[in-house]
């Protein structure tokens, strides 16, 4: 052959050309022997395998058929045996008995052996008395469990007929005491204008425990939580200075409550509520607080119901 460059001869088992260094075109690289074996013994080792497979499955079939197989011919053995019973026992059968003097009297235990059965015949009765009561505590269970289920439709429907609240729906506060330093006032109102750097806290002597506001709505709506920011949220060190509840208790227009634990910590914590309540008003009362580094004074900066 030639090089398609050059013209001079080459031969086909060079890559390049020996006078102008051209490309062979229809060069091509020798095959490496060792990648041969490795197929080879891939294919040997795949049929081993195939082999061994199969060979199991066989093995399970032919034992699967022997199972079946094994009780009827069990059965059959059984059977024929059986006439063999029979013909023994109608032979014993056959001899007349003979009455024994002795075992024919009355002996004195028989009473007690008559008596007997008597008291085996009370024991159902005392079984069937007990099944009896089984069945009345399993019916009392199920009707426990379908009043609660009952109960539980009855909130949901009640709850599906009110609107979801909205922070526009508060209308009013109150509060059982609020804090009032020279201009500066801390009612219960604070709690809710949106904004974390004010608050309401408490004017009584202590840390506020039992010390309560009141959110008061337009109407009967569905809260399904509460979004709540503790202490004075100014800055770090008047959180701190303040004490901040450690635990609060919420108690809804129809007179249902939830307690509630607080982490003691600055930004918002979530509440979420197990059931939406419908309630026309909240009351959020002090339990526990954390106690404040310089002051007594319990504060809540923000309130957000959902």
């Amino acid at each position: 052959m030639y090089c398609e460059r050059c013209g001079q001869p080459i031969q086909e088992n060079e890559p390049v050309c020996r006078f102008c260094g051209a490309q062979n075109n229809y060069y091509k690289p020798p095959t490496d022997p060792r990648k041969k074996k490795i197929v080879l013994l891939l294919v040997i080792f795949l049929g081993v395998v195939i082999l061994t497979i199969g060979a199991i499955l066989g093995w399970n079939a032919l034992s699967k058929k022997q199972d079946k197989e094994d009780p009827s011919s069990s059965s059959v053995e059984e059977s024929s045996s059986v006439p063999l019973v029979q013909d023994s026992s109608s032979q014993i059968s056959s001899e007349p008995e003979k009455e024994d003097p002795e075992t024919s009297e009355v002996k004195p235990g028989a009473d007690e052996s008559s008596a007997a059965p008597e008291e085996e015949s009370s024991q159902p009765e005392e079984s069937a008395s007990s099944i009896g009561e089984q069945v009345t505590e399993t019916s009392d269970s199920k009707a426990e469990q379908e009043s609660e289920s009952s109960a539980a439709q009855e909130s949901e429907e009640e709850s599906s007929s009110y609107p979801a609240i909205d922070m526009t729906d508060i209308v009013s506060t109150t509060e059982s005491s609020y804090l009032k330093e020279s201009d500066l006032h801390y009612p219960a109102s604070s709690t809710i204008d949106g904004d974390p750097a004010t608050g309401w806290s408490e004017d009584v002597s202590g840390y506020g425990e039992g010390e309560w506001i009141v959110l008061s709505f337009d109407g009967t709506y569905i809260i399904s939580g509460l979004r709540i920011a503790t202490g004075l949220q100014t800055d770090s060190d008047r959180y701190f200075n303040n004490a901040r509840p450690r635990q609060i208790l919420l108690t809804f227009s129809d007179g249902s409550e939830i307690t509630a634990d607080l982490e003691d910590r600055m930004g918002y914590q979530n509440i979420e509520f197990e059931q939406p309540v419908a309630s026309n008003n909240l009351k959020v009362t002090i339990s526990a607080v954390y106690r404040g580094s310089k002051y007594e004074d319990t504060l809540i900066s923000e309130i957000e119901l959902y």
